[in-house]
């Protein structure tokens, strides 16, 4: 009786003026229309893909739902809803960004980010006070349990995350370090109090570094390689594309080198995944003038320019072999790559 409730609610909002984007959060991996009685009065897309756990946990990509949300005949805003939350399905840090560069460059309307404390809304310095509709799960340490890389644990009004995931032992993390042993896990001293103390842990800072990178560009303005009418931007060196049928997990395809580019052809940006390996290279066509070149370190913010391209100008005819940098400030091998004309005019 819930469906014709809300289609109810969804339908008199609508009638009464209320003009707010108004979109659907099913199944994972389901689209946003599937639900045919929702479809005609659904106004934005939200993409929704998920991990599950295993050995090894099964990581959920982001950029191919993505894409087919963005593709859809019927053209809505789409963004990325919910993915794998930052200390979930053992993600390492360089994949979590991933998810979330990869679904910004395939939606174009933005990214949710999820954070599993966060979502506990734990509001007790041991984690076992929650908030109203949690569900009952506790964040507390518990002995002898399977904990992934980068989960969270509360003990003692201490916050810890796992650097080496394992069993933990029968007294648990204590102190302030780092490479506390308990069992055969190994973990890191995170912060102190409530879920608002992790505020500065990597992943969370990651994807206030997306935003601010992509937000000061005009991301509004991107379209997915070869959607919408743009053309393909990587022509070599893409990696394996994700397998993905709607209500399907994506697997695989954890190397394939993500692009958007404006269509007025002043800016092209390419996610490079740190599963990538060797060179890609880019249809320079799709800019519409000298090009500058520059790598961006998705965890330290920082540019770096194209040294093999002798960072700028570069040729907007043809295609242009790019070699991505080493390690980045994180020690993984994800880089943006940047291209963009206005600073060649400003130079």
């Amino acid at each position: 009786m819930l469906a014709p409730m809300y289609l109810g609610y969804n339908r008199g909002m609508q009638a009464a003026g209320d003009t707010h984007l108004q979109t659907a959060h099913w199944q994972h991996d389901y689209l946003t229309a599937d639900q045919t009685d929702f479809a005609p009065f659904i106004t934005a897309y939200g993409a929704y893909s998920h991990g599950r756990y295993g050995t090894p946990p099964v990581l959920g990509q982001t950029y191919a739902e993505s894409r087919a949300l963005y593709g859809q005949s019927i053209v809505r805003p789409t963004w990325l809803l919910e993915t794998n939350y930052w200390g979930s399905y053992g993600a390492t840090r360089a994949q979590i960004r991933y998810f979330h560069w990869a679904a910004a460059l395939s939606t174009i309307g933005g990214v949710t980010f999820g954070f599993n404390p966060l979502w506990f809304f734990a509001t007790s310095a041991d984690g076992t006070t929650r908030a109203s509709g949690s569900g009952g799960i506790t964040t507390a340490w518990i002995p002898s349990t399977t904990y992934n890389l980068n989960e969270y644990a509360s003990k003692g009004g201490n916050w810890y995350r796992a650097t080496t995931g394992g069993r933990s032992g029968s007294a648990g993390p204590s102190g302030t370090g780092s490479g506390i042993a308990d069992g055969t896990v190994t973990w890191a001293y995170a912060g102190t109090g409530n879920w608002s103390s992790l505020l500065n842990e990597p992943g969370v800072l990651d994807f206030q570094q997306m935003g601010s990178i992509l937000d000061g560009l005009p991301r509004h303005q991107l379209i997915p390689s070869g959607l919408g009418g743009l053309q393909t931007l990587v022509t070599a060196g893409t990696g394996t594309y994700a397998t993905w049928s709607d209500h399907n997990f994506e697997t695989g395809g954890m190397d394939w080198v993500t692009s958007a580019a404006a269509p007025d052809g002043t800016l092209l940006v390419a996610y490079v995944p740190d599963g990538h390996t060797g060179p890609l290279t880019v249809a320079m066509s799709a800019l519409s003038g000298a090009v500058r070149a520059r790598w961006y370190d998705p965890a330290s913010g920082n540019y770096v320019d194209d040294s093999a391209g002798a960072g700028y100008p570069l040729s907007n005819a043809g295609t242009h072999a790019f070699t991505v940098l080493g390690v980045n400030s994180a020690g993984a091998s994800d880089w943006a790559l940047m291209l963009d004309i206005a600073s060649i005019r400003d130079h």
